[in-house]
Formats: structure tokens, C-alpha cells, sequence
């Protein structure tokens, strides 16, 4: 009678969907891109604290 309203469920989800999708995606320039690369690309650093950290014995229990 008077058409598909324009605020149905569904079309609200595409939409909800197209915005978390758009908003998920990491937009950077070539330059930016190349420092963010060179920088991941260095060798790890050694944190004493988290290494002391990551070697305690666990305070949970199974």
C-alpha cells in the first residue's frame, strides 16, 4: 500500500553492519604506513618487569 518503510529491522542492521565494517578498517598514509612497518619490523625489547612478570609462578588455580 505504501511501500518498504525506509527504517525496517533489517536495512537498520546493513546499516549498523556498513558502519562497523567502515570503522574497523585503519587508514594510514604510505609515510605513516612505513614508520608504523620499520618500527614493528625492530627486534623486540627485553622489559625486565615483564619478564620477571611473565615468569612468577601463577597465582590462580585450576
Amino acid at each position: 500500500m505504501y511501500g518498504r518503510p525506509p527504517y525496517t529491522a533489517s536495512t537498520l542492521v546493513e546499516r549498523a553492519q556498513e558502519v562497523i565494517q567502515r570503522d574497523r578498517r585503519l587508514r594510514v598514509d604510505a609515510i605513516r604506513l612505513d614508520a608504523f612497518v620499520e618500527v614493528m619490523d625492530r627486534p623486540p625489547r627485553s622489559v625486565a618487569e615483564l619478564r620477571d612478570l611473565l615468569t612468577r609462578e601463577t597465582v590462580f588455580v585450576d
